[in-house]
């Protein structure tokens, strides 16, 4: 199987596409539950502290692996955000506050592609991950490209290039990504014919 984005080294992508298999299939996100052995466990602790890694090839190969072969008519894009908390003193480095502030994360935007007749999940579509910015006093005059609610028009956008055999894509999201200026933009770049 051909991808356009690569972790640079065929035995990377080997094993990335491993560690996909197994949390899928284990329904888990710890490597000990998911590995089959110690040697599986070794390579997978290896590959995510690789130091040359960068999130967005592996998101890219991940989303690119899930929508390969999709020929779906009409697709259904579900996207919300969510927060994942590291807790209130961990180890791991580079995370912001999450929820209330106290505890430390991420937020994660992901958007899942559905087949609007059947309504089976066709995979993940795009995934935007951030950290939440300190609050600016001016934020309203920025530019919407520039605030972090623009994800809910940017994640769309990639989705739907991801979806580029299908006809028609309906953007299905709860009220937070009921934002003036993403519908108005989608309608300009998407034209009136097809869903936001």
């Amino acid at each position: 199987m051909y991808f356009n984005c690569t972790l640079g080294h065929q035995k990377l992508n080997r094993t990335y596409f491993e560690l996909i298999e197994r949390v899928s299939n284990r329904l888990s996100l710890k490597i000990r539950n998911i590995a089959e052995d110690r040697s599986q466990e070794v390579r997978f602790g290896r590959l995510l502290r690789h130091g040359e890694l960068c999130l967005n090839e592996m998101i890219q190969m991940g989303v690119e692996f899930s929508m390969s072969g999709t020929a779906i008519e009409h697709v259904l894009l579900v996207q919300d955000s969510s927060e994942l908390s590291f807790g209130f003193n961990p180890f791991q480095s580079g995370l912001s506050g999450v929820g209330g502030g106290a505890e430390l994360g991420f937020y994660i935007h992901p958007v899942i592609a559905l087949d609007a007749k059947s309504h089976i999940c066709l995979g993940l579509a795009n995934v935007e991950v951030f950290k939440r910015e300190e609050r600016q006093i001016y934020r309203n005059r920025e530019k919407f490209e520039h605030k972090q609610s623009f994800r809910w028009l940017s994640s769309v956008i990639a989705a739907k290039q991801h979806c580029a055999p299908c006809k028609d894509v309906t953007v299905v999201s709860d009220r937070e990504g009921d934002i003036y200026d993403a519908l108005c933009l989608s309608i300009l770049i998407h034209g009136t014919n097809n869903s936001p």
